[in-house]
């Protein structure tokens, strides 16, 4: 009785640092995609910057901040979106980073700062649209649940299709320079 009880311990825990390997490996071959990414040259990129505005009076607009957007494509696919916003109120930025892979997210980052001090970091790994890793650094009361991961995805989604567009017009004005 009692080998067959350490059998079976045995066989949960042997099951339990497969999957604690498989997942580190994972989110270190996601953080080499990346990597490669970002310091690939042959990967063509793409620069939007501009200001941010709101309507005072009807009429009137009124600077509130102001934004850039890198993306990082290779022929017609999307590698990566960097999106930052800066708003002049409470010195406040925000930083979202999409890492693509087949048009999927692979790897998110966020990062929130007020007044130049951080106030929160997220390093979100994904499979497939299946949650693998988080790395959080939170000052703030800020909850990364379920709905804010399916927020992500979607978010992912529709800066994939409004990057493509972009891409496509881009490369239809001023050809593939």
């Amino acid at each position: 009785m009692k080998q067959l009880i350490l059998l079976i311990f045995g066989f949960v825990l042997s099951i339990n640092l497969i999957a604690q390997e498989s997942e580190s490996l994972l989110v270190s071959k996601i953080d080499k995609i990346a990597n490669d990414i970002d310091n690939n040259s042959k990967y063509q990129r793409l620069h939007e910057d501009g200001e941010l505005t709101k309507k005072k009076l009807l009429f009137f607009e009124k600077h509130v901040g102001g934004f850039y957007s890198n993306v990082v494509y290779s022929d017609s696919l999307i590698l990566s979106t960097e999106n930052e916003f800066f708003y002049t109120k409470q010195s406040r930025t925000k930083n979202e980073k999409f890492y693509f892979r087949g048009h999927r997210l692979i790897k998110y980052t966020e990062k929130v700062f007020v007044n130049s001090i951080l106030q929160r970091s997220i390093v979100a790994y994904f499979d497939n649209e299946r949650l693998v890793k988080v790395e959080k650094e939170i000052h703030d009361k800020f909850l990364f649940d379920l709905e804010k991961q399916k927020t992500i995805i979607e978010k992912s989604k529709s800066e994939i299709s409004l990057r493509q567009m972009t891409t496509c017009e881009w490369k239809r004005l001023f050809g593939n320079n």
